[in-house]
């Protein structure tokens, strides 16, 4: 299972409030497995249902201490008509 939320969010009940809080999160669960330089999950549940069902692939790379885990680049959901790659960085603890 994998959350993650954007910095500096604001809660709130309001329907604007809610889809900026939806918007601004991603929630995945399900199997996955690894094929090479990438990892594919089969996803069970999400925060989007049209994601539920499929496989989603991210793709990976460990520099020094750091995992890098990027998609492929795809139309962006914050920006039409523009192409998007989002970039998780993870550093291990010292």
């Amino acid at each position: 299972m994998a959350l993650f939320t954007a910095e500096q969010r604001k809660g709130g009940m309001g329907d604007a409030e809610r889809v900026h809080l939806h918007k601004s999160m991603v929630a995945v669960s399900g199997k996955y497995r690894v094929e090479g330089s990438s990892f594919v999950f089969t996803v069970d549940v999400s925060w989007n249902e049209s994601w539920n069902g499929t496989e989603q692939r991210r793709y990976f790379k460990i520099d020094d201490d750091k995992l890098v885990i990027e998609t492929a680049p795809a139309p962006s959901i914050t920006h039409p008509g523009k192409t998007a790659v989002a970039k998780l960085v993870f550093e291990r603890e010292k």
